[in-house]
């Protein structure tokens, strides 16, 4: 029951998503048909063009055959360079995908100890420590992040590649290399946000009685830590990484243009540079679905976690 229910609420708001996206086209400012061809189009290409774009058609009735479109996987063809939507999208998103992989990878691996050990002693040195550190990569913004990481390992040091891109079906180890400084730069965005979160529900957590029986038994501090602390103090910071998951599938735009990345995110910029309108629309409908699909499968994490979540 619990599943059935979010996946109609998952249905709803991938509904909406698809209304919203595909009204991107007409919310647009001047005429989507002379942007394409250009000014000097002449009339029976601008009649061709605008019967083909279904634009004579009501707005309901073009999302109707849009949506059944894009449930068959067709989204159109780029009138710039004729290659289908679909086809360019599948070339691009694994990269940002393996981007967004990468980055959480990294900062889970240096929140998680950094969030459970400041929780263990509040206000000491690995404390104070993380706090600071945090604090610094929040205070900077991910393109000037991206610049100095280049600037320090790429430029100074030469330990790894400043920009471009290498597919780990060619070479596993140079992919990561590749990707290892744009992740960076993503990761320390999400690290501080990641630390807090699971800092202060492991300090509420430590406080609970079961807790305290547990150290009144004698139960080594380390195995409460990371065995009974940890998975109850998860909730929040499973709804944060799904959250900043769900953002850095767009939101790695920029740092995809930093590091030369072929990702959606370049995709995305090329089609509004180009008037690419369709690829344009294209990009935003994956992008909000893949939002809405990770908050989705977050939310199904949490009766894993904490089985009070399944009655409530």
């Amino acid at each position: 029951m619990f599943i059935l229910t979010r996946a109609l609420q998952l249905a709803v708001v991938l509904f909406v998503v698809s209304a919203l996206t595909f009204l991107l086209l007409n919310l647009l400012p001047g005429d989507p048909v002379h942007a394409i061809l250009g000014l000097r189009a002449t009339e029976e290409a601008v009649a061709r063009l605008t019967a083909e774009l279904s634009l004579d058609q009501p707005v309901h009735i073009r999302y109707l055959d849009w949506l059944g479109a894009a449930l068959r996987g067709d989204l159109g063809s780029s009138y710039i360079n004729h290659v289908p939507t679909a086809q360019a999208i599948a070339e691009h998103l694994p990269v940002t995908l393996q981007l967004v992989a990468v980055s959480q990878v990294i900062a889970l691996a240096i929140a998680v100890p950094l969030g459970v050990y400041s929780a263990h002693r509040p206000n000491g040195w690995v404390d104070r420590l993380a706090s600071g550190f945090t604090f610094a990569t929040l205070s900077v913004p991910p393109f000037m992040m991206g610049v100095l990481l280049v600037f320090v390992f790429a430029v100074t040091f030469n330990v790894f590649p400043a920009t471009g891109y290498t597919s780990f079906g060619t070479d596993p180890a140079q992919a990561l290399r590749s990707l290892f400084l744009p992740a960076l730069t993503l990761a320390l965005g999400s690290l501080a946000v990641y630390v807090r979160a699971l800092r202060a529900d492991m300090i509420a957590t430590l406080r609970q009685d079961h807790v305290t029986t547990a150290r009144a038994k004698g139960v080594p501090a380390r195995t409460i830590l990371w065995r009974h602390a940890l998975r109850s103090s998860s909730l929040s910071l499973v709804t944060v990484v799904a959250l900043h998951v769900g953002a850095l599938t767009g939101g790695a735009i920029l740092v995809e243009q930093i590091f030369a990345l072929p990702g959606i995110g370049q995709l995305t910029v090329n089609s509004i540079f180009q008037h690419d309108y369709l690829v344009l629309q294209s990009c935003v409908l994956v992008i909000a679905v893949s939002y809405v699909l990770v908050t989705f499968l977050a939310d199904l994490l949490y009766p894993l976690l904490d089985p009070r979540t399944r009655h409530g």
